[in-house]
């Protein structure tokens, strides 16, 4: 890869557009870098390195980090690198836009990356674009490298590699990590050490499981334990047979109890059965005495139904009486309200015939009026001819008759009239009759309309006559036909009482009556529940002797029963007394079974506690095993070994190894074959870990020395070496390009003068070797050995900037 050209904005401390031409400085040009510290030397690698990956130069540094601060929101950040590579030219672009969101005023990002190529006709060919991580494949894919390895190979930080040759081994696996990222070892370190604290812990909690077993089951060993649980099945085994024996003398005396309590309660069945044979013999005999009472008063049950029947038959005969005179009374109270409508409708029908009358007589008077008023009105057409007659003769007055105060004359338009024509007196007289005649005419039309109301009211009042009349006539038929009513019931009740004294006798009747029907149902009730009782007695009587008879049997069969297992000898048995016998072979059965259960659950405890510390033991065994192999592993991870060299040294040995190899191919081209930088085999002394110390091996002095022999020039040259063999090895093993353009960042500020020229005879050669190489050095003997200067400053706005220029 050879970079050909940079831009930027708003990046870093590059706040106004600023570009570098790669291609200005000439065919594998040897530059420096160079400007104040601070300056911006340092962000042109950045730059590059953020163009390709998005993070700067080590991985780090995102957009947050490299934006401009003094970038305004609306101000665009992006960086563009255009590189040559295998015969073609690639062009990667990034841009962040900051802006305001429409309505809400937040600010939002929107992130552009693109990847180009120039094809055969020069123009530029998209090849990708989208997201930061589709790019960086991109730029992984042609240079072969990830971010870090890309910073490794093309920035060379001359300083770490000085540091690295002078250092011990502790210093110097901190500072290969830092370079190689081989921090995995360490973390690989610490996790078998964690991983050895956890199997030491699990062990730890093994025993503690262990002991707290043999605790809880008071004993000292599992052995001790095992000799336990064999007593405890011994025991088990005795308790057993006692409480089976014990269960034998329980079942015989619950069987003595059984015989003993049946034989009693047959006995004191067979007393209770004979009370009760007794006292049903008593209650039928009483039954029997109240059914003899209750049939010496049916007799007077039978006078009260007769008695009854008879008043029932009387109050037939009254409630008869009384409906009549019910019904004439409410014939007669019709009757009058009959009388009362006649009368009101007899006043209607005069006020009717007398509303006719007077509205007749108004539509006389009111015809005669029209057939007047019609008369002067038949005049208005001649006197309109009259008037218009002495009009034609006297236009002017014509013209004044009409004049109105305040309105305008029709001839002149005049509001005022002070002197109108005089109209003659004919005309006069006939305007004025032509105005009584119109009046005429609208009293006329009025006149008219009333008459036809008069009309209307009048044709109202005949039909008001007419209805009434015939109404009269109805009313006057229905009194005739309730009057002959009522003199038809007048016959039928005459000579009865009046109603309140035929409802008095009624409610008497009706009292007698019910005290008639309640003596008969009291009596007859009497007799039926002695007819139940005495049934109810003889039933209960021959029910308790059947079971007299079978309390007999069983007492019998009982008492059969207990001396056939006791002997016709035996007396009969003390219920308590067995019963107390019993209870103390329950109890005794009960105390076995509890301490047979005790036992048993003690035996399963100990049984169980006794396997799970066999289990416990195998797995202490194998924690054992384990903890001894990852015991070993961790401490020869870690340097606990004769040679004391831990794993991460160990791979940053052979790593470093592999760099030396490739460096030395430099440093003794460099050294006029003289020099080679070789790894320290020797064991280490006291607790120091080893395995990472150089030594310089002399073809002059014909043997090894320390890397602090060597002179200051030397030392640059040696450290040089390292950074180019670190490149190559990077390169080698990710399998990259080969990149033509490498950066050397410092190092250089401490070297003299002679140093310094063999420094620059050193970079001359790498450079004559084929290579773009940039020096970043604030060194001020720098400027007057490299020629070719890309040099950075400040603005007035102090913002960075940088220019090319050759001495």
């Amino acid at each position: 890869m050879k970079a050909l050209f940079l831009r930027m904005k708003a990046f870093g401390c590059y706040l106004h557009e600023t570009s570098l031409n790669f291609e200005s400085l000439g065919e594998h040009p040897l530059f420096l870098i160079t400007g104040n510290t601070g300056g911006g030397k340092t962000t042109i690698l950045d730059a590059m390195c953020f163009a390709l990956y998005g993070k700067a130069t080590g991985g780090q540094r995102s957009w947050d980090s490299m934006r401009s601060l003094s970038a305004a929101m609306k101000e665009e950040t992006f960086v563009e690198f255009t590189f040559a590579l295998s015969g073609k030219v690639y062009k990667f672009y990034r841009e962040q836009k900051h802006y305001a969101g429409r309505g809400t005023g937040e600010e939002k990002i929107k992130e552009t990356n693109e990847c180009w190529t120039k094809d055969n006709t020069g123009e530029w060919k998209l090849l990708e674009s989208g997201s930061d991580k589709a790019i960086r494949e991109w730029a992984e894919k042609l240079l072969g490298l990830n971010c870090e390895q890309f910073s490794q190979v093309v920035v060379l930080p001359q300083g770490d590699f000085l540091r690295l040759l002078m250092s011990n081994s502790m210093k110097k696996a901190s500072l290969l990590q830092t370079l190689f990222h081989a921090g995995k070892w360490k973390i690989l370190t610490q996790r078998m050490r964690e991983k050895e604290r956890a199997l030491s812990r699990e062990a730890g909690e093994n025993l503690a499981s262990k002991n707290s077993i043999l605790e809880r089951e008071s004993s000292s060993s599992g052995e001790e334990l095992g000799n336990f649980c064999k007593e405890q099945k011994i025991k088990i085994s005795e308790l057993i047979k006692e409480h089976e024996k014990a269960q034998t003398e329980l079942e015989r005396q619950n069987r003595a109890y059984q015989l003993a309590s049946a034989l009693d309660t047959s006995q004191k069945m067979l007393v209770s059965c004979r009370k009760e044979q007794e006292e049903s013999s008593q209650r039928a005999k009483n039954a029997a005495e109240k059914k003899r009472q209750a049939e010496a008063f049916l007799p007077k049950a039978e006078e009260a139904r007769k008695k009854a029947d008879s008043l029932r038959e009387k109050r037939g005969s009254l409630r008869m009486a009384l409906e009549g005179v019910n019904r004439l009374q409410s014939v007669e109270e019709h009757c009058q309200k009959l009388k009362k409508q006649v009368e009101e409708q007899r006043k209607v029908k005069e006020a009717a015939e007398k509303e006719w009358n007077e509205t007749s007589a108004r539509c006389e008077k009111g015809n005669a009026y029209i057939e007047k008023m019609s008369e002067t009105a038949s005049f208005l057409p001649s006197l309109s001819v009259q008037i218009e007659q002495e009009i034609n003769k006297n236009a002017a007055a014509a013209v004044a008759i009409h004049l109105e105060k305040g309105k305008p004359c029709p001839v002149c338009g005049s509001l005022e009239h002070p002197i109108p024509a005089e109209p003659s007196m004919i005309l006069q007289a006939l305007i004025k009759r032509r105005k009584e005649t119109e009046e005429a005419v609208e009293k006329l039309q009025k006149a008219r309309k009333k008459l036809k109301q008069l009309e209307q009211e009048r044709e109202k009042a005949r039909d008001l006559v007419q209805s009434a009349e015939k109404e009269q006539n109805l009313l006057g038929q229905s009194l005739a036909a309730e009057e002959a009513k009522i003199e038809e019931l007048s016959k039928t009740v005459q000579g009865n009482s009046s109603a309140a004294e035929l409802k008095s006798v009624l409610e008497e009747i009706e009292r007698s009556i019910s005290d008639c029907e309640k003596m008969e149902k009291k009596i007859t009730e009497r007799m039926q529940l002695a007819q139940r009782s005495m049934a109810a007695a003889a039933a209960a009587l021959e029910s308790a002797k059947k079971a007299f008879l079978s309390a007999q049997e069983t007492d019998r069969r009982a008492l059969e029963a207990y001396h056939m297992a006791y002997g016709e000898q035996a007396e009969r048995p003390n219920v308590e007394a067995i019963g107390k016998t019993r209870k103390e072979a329950q109890d005794h059965v009960a105390e076995l079974s509890a301490q047979k259960g005790a036992a048993l659950e003690r035996l399963q405890s100990a049984e169980k506690s006794l396997e799970q510390l066999k289990q416990l033991e195998t797995q202490g065994e194998k924690l054992q095993e384990q903890y001894a192999r990852v015991s070993r592993l961790a401490k020869l991870l870690s340097g606990d070994s004769a040679m004391k060299i831990p794993i991460q040294n160990f791979v940053l040995g052979v790593m470093l190894d592999e760099i030396l190899q490739s460096a030395n191919l430099f440093f003794a081209d460099l050294s006029g074959n003289r020099y080679q930088l070789i790894r320290a085999t020797e064991e280490s002394n006291g607790n120091a870990r080893g395995g990472l110390d150089l030594r310089v091996l002399d073809a002059a002095a014909g043997g090894a020395r320390e890397v602090a022999t060597l002179s200051g020039g030397e030392l640059f040259l040696a450290s040089l070496s390292l950074a180019f063999g670190l490149s190559d090895v990077v390169q080698s093993t990710s399998g990259s390009v080969r990149l033509d353009s490498i950066f050397i960042d410092e190092g250089f500020g401490s070297l003299d003068q002679e140093t310094l020229d063999t420094a620059m005879n050193a970079l001359l050669r790498l450079q004559q070797s084929g290579r773009t190489v940039g020096i970043i050095s604030h060194v001020t003997e720098l400027e007057s050995a490299i020629p070719l200067q890309v040099r950075v400053g400040k603005l007035s706005d102090g913002t960075g900037t940088l220019c090319v220029k050759t001495l």
